[in-house]
């Protein structure tokens, strides 16, 4: 069943309206867990290779990790979902931005055409999960683990996606030629910005330049294990299983601590729910899973790992 009919059948049963409450406090508790961590890192880095270089290894991985999941933070702002006034979500998204070379605004742009054609040639993503139906094992491998060798590094300045954007009519070309055109003092702001957060960063990771090596641990995290992550999670979400047509295909995973540590925040393993309704703040989505999930959920639609998912989709191809 598409996405659209699950959402309407649950309309016409009604969501509570308290759902729709935004929470400041959520929203500075996800923030702080992602944001504190991924700063750490950066402060401690400098000291700790000091007694063994052999602590870049895990700081790389932290770095990566976080870096990586300030993309829910960027994620709930774009859809005005994390805090509850628009102009904080806003900022917020564009420091965070910031932080990992992110223009916010046109990830923002990205993103809602993701949820618009989810699965369609618009779709951001549709590089990303599209195109392998009967692949060989070795196609997949090739495309879930080429990021750790930074074959996606490109992306970060882009800011999303995981091909080019087709489109099939004049109305589609008309939005392609539009995408990512925020404007020059936008586009000059995030330039800017960037520059000032990534020199704050630098000077951290340095400790304002006794440790000039650590400089290039960041990036190197960034352009292997943040879009390595992000490559599984999304292969995970909307990849279809072998003999699925349909087009919006969008999968849910149930709680698991081992993603939750690599892969997700933010409630972001209730994809389908997100999907279903994506204005609803994500501290809601196991909510709505509890209590709709039973009447749209099949052994496709809900898997109980996202690292699962992904590595029976490799084993069921053939080899």
């Amino acid at each position: 069943m598409s996405v659209a009919k699950i959402r309407a059948a649950i309309v016409k049963q009604g969501l509570p309206k308290d759902w729709s409450s935004v929470s400041d406090r959520y929203g500075l508790w996800v923030s702080g867990r992602i944001l504190v961590p991924f700063l750490s890192a950066f402060i401690l880095a400098p000291h700790l290779v000091q007694s063994s270089p052999w602590w870049a290894v895990p700081i790389v991985l932290v770095m990566g990790v976080y870096g990586y999941k300030i993309s829910f933070i960027l994620h709930d702002c774009s859809h005005n979902a994390l805090f509850a006034k628009q102009s904080v979500n806003l900022w917020v998204g564009r420091v965070c931005g910031w932080l990992v070379g992110v223009n916010y605004d046109a990830f923002r742009q990205t993103h809602l055409l993701h949820h618009r054609y989810n699965g369609q040639g618009l779709d951001p993503q549709h590089g990303e999960v599209n195109g392998f139906g009967g692949a060989p094992r070795s196609k997949l491998l090739r495309h879930l683990l080429t990021p750790l060798l930074g074959t996606r590094a490109p992306e970060i300045l882009l800011g999303y996606g995981g091909g080019d954007l087709e489109a099939d009519s004049e109305a589609h070309q008309s939005i392609m030629d539009r995408v990512g055109d925020v404007g020059a003092r936008t586009r000059l702001l995030w330039l800017g910005g960037t520059l000032a957060a990534q020199l704050v960063l630098a000077a951290l990771v340095t400790n304002f330049g006794t440790v000039l090596w650590t400089l290039f641990l960041y990036p190197l995290a960034a352009v292997t294990v943040s879009l390595f992550l992000a490559r599984m999670r999304t292969f995970a979400e909307h990849a279809r299983p072998e003999g699925v047509e349909t087009l919006d295909f969008t999968r849910s995973h149930r709680p698991n601590w081992v993603d939750a540590a690599l892969l997700y925040d933010a409630h972001f393993n209730y994809h389908l729910e997100h999907h279903l309704f994506p204005q609803l703040p994500s501290n809601r989505l196991p909510d709505l899973y509890e209590r709709f999930g039973s009447q749209y959920h099949s052994e496709q639609t809900v898997s109980p790992s996202m690292f699962g998912t992904v590595f029976r989709r490799v084993l069921d191809a053939r080899a």
